[in-house]
């Protein structure tokens, strides 16, 4: 059954060398023998010189480029006539004329590949200008799929309120849904709308919780929302605070260190991070110690314990050290100091827009401070929502049909690819909607 004399195949040697791997595969002597396809690959190469070397190659482009050539090589007809794939007529059934357009397909291609491997196309396109529809049949022999990318992108925040006028309460988690082309400043727009706080009052970062620290912030309003990492359950944390361009307030940045004075090691008195990291703002006329009740009443509400109820101000002043990180400089502030930090820092604290602030909490463990605590957070039905479509699905994960859906979907044809529409005697870019109309067997 192989046609030497298609000038479209190889003259039988891919077909030949093909066969004799598969026997080597299904009919080998030794059940354990290794097979090296080394004259298919010389085969392929010498009417396929892309595929030449010892490079990596497109394993698509392969199987295309191999199953073409085993159907010319099998082609059983030897003569092929001229046969043009018409134009649809829109008053005849469609099944008739898709039964027609395989038949006239099958006139030039008649092999065991062709009637397993290759399928029908069906396209419709639509002129924009005259609204003539154009459907036509065309075969394959595969399909190109695209990822579908999803039209929103849904965003997880945790916003933690300014206390000084809430008063304490648990940061809270929301999920905001923006579209892929939108800006930080749409997410804070967005986040604004949902939670009341004032927009200019939203500061985002991008806090690491294993590490319990800070990796960035988000203070570029421009900047597009795809900065934000796309990884499954991923926070952006959002604090309330004066905008960071109020030079009438201190803005700091704080991260909690659990400190256990019983353990020495090489760098001193033994301490690790903890919990999430707050941002702060202050009125510069406020004491050291009026400062220590603001940073309470935030903390005081991740700290409740047990049956007994949250902890008092006082229990946890005594658990609780603060620490001044700045230029170099690492200074214990006075939990009852009536200094104000700009009169303790002096030219340090001039210089800088941002301080840098290290809550130690002293020997909590066995105290009734628990370190869970730290991570607690309430949740908005958005983000619940959210979390619920997270457990019945991988997020980051697309089906196959969705792949083929995606297909489907109709699309405008570009400059390079416009359709000459015969209604209208002109080339336009029409919207083509292409579907799968007869599939093959494998």
């Amino acid at each position: 059954d192989i046609n030497t004399h298609n000038l479209l195949g190889t003259g039988g040697k891919v077909a030949k060398a093909y066969s004799a791997v598969l026997r080597e595969l299904w009919m080998g002597s030794h059940q354990y023998q290794n097979v090296s396809p080394t004259a298919l690959k010389r085969a392929i190469e010498l009417f396929a010189p892309q595929f030449s070397g010892a490079s990596q190659q497109d394993s698509a482009e392969l199987i295309t480029y191999l199953l073409d050539a085993l159907h010319e090589d099998l082609n059983r007809v030897k003569n092929p006539p001229y046969v043009e794939m018409p134009d649809v007529d829109l008053g005849r059934k469609l099944s008739i004329s898709g039964a027609e357009a395989w038949q006239l397909s099958c006139l030039r291609n008649d092999s065991f590949v062709y009637d397993n491997f290759y399928g029908l196309y069906k396209s419709k396109c639509v002129c924009p200008l005259c609204n003539k529809v154009t459907v036509k049949f065309d075969p394959f022999n595969h399909i190109t799929l695209e990822i579908p990318q999803q039209p929103l992108r849904h965003i997880a925040v945790l916003l933690i309120r300014d206390c000084a006028e809430t008063g304490p309460q648990l940061p809270t988690k929301y999920c905001v849904s923006l579209p892929n082309t939108a800006n930080i400043y749409s997410l804070k727009e967005k986040l604004s709308e949902v939670t009341g706080v004032s927009l200019e009052r939203l500061c985002l970062c991008d806090v690491d919780f294993e590490k319990h620290g800070f990796r960035g912030m988000y203070n570029n309003d421009q900047q597009p929302i795809s900065v934000i990492p796309q990884v499954i359950k991923h926070l952006v944390v959002a604090y309330e605070i004066a905008p960071l361009d109020d030079k009438t307030q201190i803005h700091c940045a704080l991260t909690h260190f659990a400190v256990d004075s019983n353990l020495v090691d090489v760098g001193g008195i033994n301490r690790r991070p903890i919990g999430t990291p707050l941002f702060l703002s202050f009125d510069p006329s406020l004491s050291c110690a009026q400062i220590y009740d603001k940073i309470l009443m935030y903390v005081i509400s991740f700290a409740k314990i047990d049956s007994s109820g949250s902890m008092s101000k006082e229990a946890l002043r005594s658990n609780l050290r603060i620490r001044i990180e700045n230029e170099g400089l690492s200074l214990l502030i006075p939990s009852d100091a009536k200094e104000t930090l700009p009169a303790i820092l002096g030219d340090v604290f001039a210089d800088s827009i941002i301080h840098l602030i290290e809550l130690e909490w002293v020997d909590i463990v066995g105290s009734r401070i628990h370190l869970s605590n730290f991570r607690a957070a309430a949740c908005h039905p958005s983000y619940l929502e959210q979390e619920k479509k997270l457990g019945s699905s991988d997020p980051s994960s697309v089906s196959l049909y969705e792949c083929f859906e995606s297909f489907t979907q109709p699309e405008r044809l570009d400059d390079e690819n416009m359709l000459y529409c015969s209604g209208c005697k002109k080339h336009v870019q029409a919207m083509k909607t292409v579907t799968l109309w007869r599939i093959p067997k494998i």
